[in-house]
């Protein structure tokens, strides 16, 4: 059991990052969604919403309310889906000591004990306007100045919720479904030919709201910006590492947008918990969003 982000998993930390949802476990406590959709949603999509919430809450046992409008709307290209969710930035200072303060199993403290113990971290980064290697170049560098970007941590007010910091009962999402897009609403007898399965989609989306994302993305969009400006490591960013980034130490994030693999890890990165788990950049890594 582990709750990297704050949240309880009453899974392991291979299955919680793997995206596999465990059912049937018992718990006092789980995470609580309020769905809001949009004039127009059909039940059917309301009631799939709401399988796809039960997985979470099958599995996040915090006392939180997550607040998410759902609706749909033609989006553009071969998207499938999108996810907007509201994000506040706090200290990694105030954040380590939430994170100890929530903590409830083995897991937990393996992660917490292997947090930096300063008030900043270190990053293995690239692409930034002041890298040493050349403006945007795709080489990375170290970057432990204690600045601004190795000092602050961006949360989904979601994961802010799970780590008992809030208790806002406004919107934490908003997740719109292409309206363009064939959709199976009912996954109890597979899902039809050419269709995609909603419940599975929902929860996948659900996931980024809940704070399962990463800020690579935005360097990947935006090279050739100075480090400092580069405020946006996720939560989940700290359990991000590469065997280069170990190299230079042990918890040196991994925040490159390059196609080197990057794993998961509870122990600053001494063990490989999960190989190969983060998308690495559309542009300049494996052609996958990070965030």
């Amino acid at each position: 059991m582990t709750k990297i982000l704050g949240y309880n998993l009453w899974v392991s930390a291979t299955v919680a990052i793997a995206g596999t949802l465990v059912l049937g476990v018992h718990k006092s406590e789980a995470v609580t969604f309020n769905f809001n959709p949009q004039v127009g949603t059909s039940q059917a999509a309301i009631n799939s919403f709401t399988q796809a919430g039960n997985l979470w809450s099958s599995i996040l046992t915090d006392n939180a309310t997550i607040n998410i409008d759902i609706g749909f709307n033609s989006l553009g290209g071969n998207a499938i889906a999108n996810t907007q969710y509201t994000k506040e930035t706090i200290s990694y200072t105030d954040f380590r000591n939430a994170l100890t303060a929530d903590a409830t199993s083995s897991d937990d403290a393996t992660a917490i004990a292997n947090l930096p113990t300063g008030s900043s971290f270190a990053l293995w980064i690239n692409l930034t306007g002041d890298n040493p290697n050349g403006a945007a170049s795709l080489t990375p560098y170290l970057d432990s100045d204690g600045s601004d970007n190795n000092s602050t941590i961006r949360l989904t007010t979601a994961n802010i919720k799970a780590l008992g910091l809030s208790t806002s009962q406004t919107s934490d999402a908003s997740i719109s479904f292409n309206s363009n897009v064939s959709f199976d609403f009912d996954r109890s007898d597979g899902i039809s030919a050419g269709s995609y399965d909603f419940v599975g989609m929902a929860a996948h989306e659900i996931g980024h709201a809940l704070g399962f994302i990463s800020g690579v993305n935005i360097l990947d969009y935006n090279p050739n910006h100075s480090s400092n400006n580069l405020t946006y490591v996720n939560s989940f960013d700290l359990f991000r590492f590469s065997s280069q980034s170990y190299n230079q130490g042990k918890n040196t994030l991994d925040w490159t947008a390059d196609p080197r693999d990057k794993y998961f890890s509870l122990d600053g990165g001494t063990t490989v918990m999960v190989a190969d788990a983060f998308s690495t950049g559309v542009l300049h890594g494996d052609g996958y969003d990070p965030g």
